[in-house]
């Protein structure tokens, strides 16, 4: 996110890569935030908003940042962070100059049907039905966190999708001790760690209990488009977000630009950052930097 943060630049300690360009394209300070991982990108970069910023209710909808002063900005957005930004120019394209989103499309909500239903329809979102019971997935996710976030972080090549479906709890087929994937250090791991411990899972896991609210929150803008400039990057071996999810994206935005990353699992920004960056520069040295049409026609 680009706005008029007063810390100075500099080198946060981002994963290889990915640093480079949030510091050094363009003015403006880089405002990281993972409001899934709430004590994550917020601890690592800017200490000093974790103890406000995590979403610790069920109430919290996600949107009330647009009232902080902020006048506009780009955002960027992965995973749950695609879904929220994709929103933010939906309701209010006043406050963004220009929004892209790492392998989350844009699903206008459909009144017909809820997020429950769409979720059971299909078994590759089994794990999101075994979230919604609290504490049972804090428990099996808290209670090995090292082992847990190198069962998380892996490779598009060693992330099977279908390992997950349930015997009765998520991790239940991943190893005792995993191996270290590719993507990350044992230092990126210990980070999650120690903030995790902090933190723990509630606030991440209340994003998919939440979604019923949000999804009654999204009628609300049955037939809208987005019209200001957007960038939407698939990744071509993500398991769960597919490239194919995006189809028809175009009918809801229609000057919608595209990136594609070969080999690239669900972790984008980490497992091909380089490509990532190069991806991204383009299109916020070209499209983002023209006036956004505001509308939501």
């Amino acid at each position: 996110i680009l706005d008029t943060f007063s810390r100075p630049h500099a080198c946060w300690p981002v994963w290889p890569g990915v640093r480079i360009c949030a510091v050094e394209q363009g003015a403006g300070a880089c405002c990281p935030g993972a409001r899934k991982q709430p004590d994550l990108s917020t601890a690592v970069f800017l200490p000093s908003l974790c103890p406000r910023k995590k979403p610790r209710s069920l109430s919290y909808s996600g949107y009330d940042p647009v009232r902080d002063g902020i006048r506009q900005a780009v955002f960027i957005g992965h995973d749950w962070g695609g879904m929220l930004v994709w929103n933010m120019a939906l309701f209010y394209p006043e406050r963004v100059r220009a929004v892209a989103s790492l392998n989350t499309p844009f699903i206008p909500a459909n009144p017909n049907v809820s997020p429950m239903e769409r979720i059971k329809a299909n078994p590759v979102f089994d794990y999101q039905l075994y979230f919604q019971e609290p504490g049972v997935a804090e428990a099996e996710l808290e209670q090995n966190l090292s082992r847990t976030f190198k069962s998380f972080f892996r490779a598009g090549d060693d992330m099977v999708t279908n390992k997950w479906l349930f015997a009765g709890g998520l991790l239940v087929r991943a190893p005792e001790e995993p191996s270290l994937s590719s993507i990350v250090t044992e230092e990126d791991i210990q980070v999650y760690v120690q903030q995790f411990q902090k933190s723990g899972f509630r606030g991440p896991l209340n994003w998919y209990r939440n979604m019923e609210r949000n999804w009654q929150w999204g009628c609300k803008a049955v037939g809208w488009k987005i019209l200001i400039p957007t960038l939407m990057v698939t990744a071509e071996k993500d398991p769960v977000l597919v490239p194919e999810m995006s189809k028809h994206m175009e009918d809801w935005i229609p000057y919608l630009k595209r990136g594609h990353i070969k080999d690239c699992g669900h972790w984008t920004q980490m497992e091909k950052p380089t490509e990532l960056n190069q991806i991204l520069t383009e299109w916020l040295e070209t499209d983002a930097r023209d006036p956004p049409e505001v509308s939501k026609l």
